[in-house]
């Protein structure tokens, strides 16, 4: 699954895999925010609980707050 959310003057994108892990229940999530100057600011989170993702996001979500615009 992929999403993208504005931020003035930029952009976050993330994108959540559910890979092979031999047998085991893994979930990814990676996020990234970009604001209007460029820079940019990523997180990577893992978990069994598919009901996580919404922490994953949650974290994600903060990082329009941690990158100067």
């Amino acid at each position: 699954m992929r999403l993208i959310e504005p931020l003035p003057g930029g952009l976050r994108h993330a994108f959540w895999p559910t890979p092979d892990d031999h047998g085991r229940e893994r979930h990814e999530f990676y996020g990234f925010a970009v604001p209007a100057s460029g820079t940019a600011a990523g997180v990577f989170c893992t978990h069994e609980d598919p009901a996580d993702l919404a922490w994953a996001q949650h974290v994600w979500r903060f990082l329009d707050r941690t990158v100067p615009s």
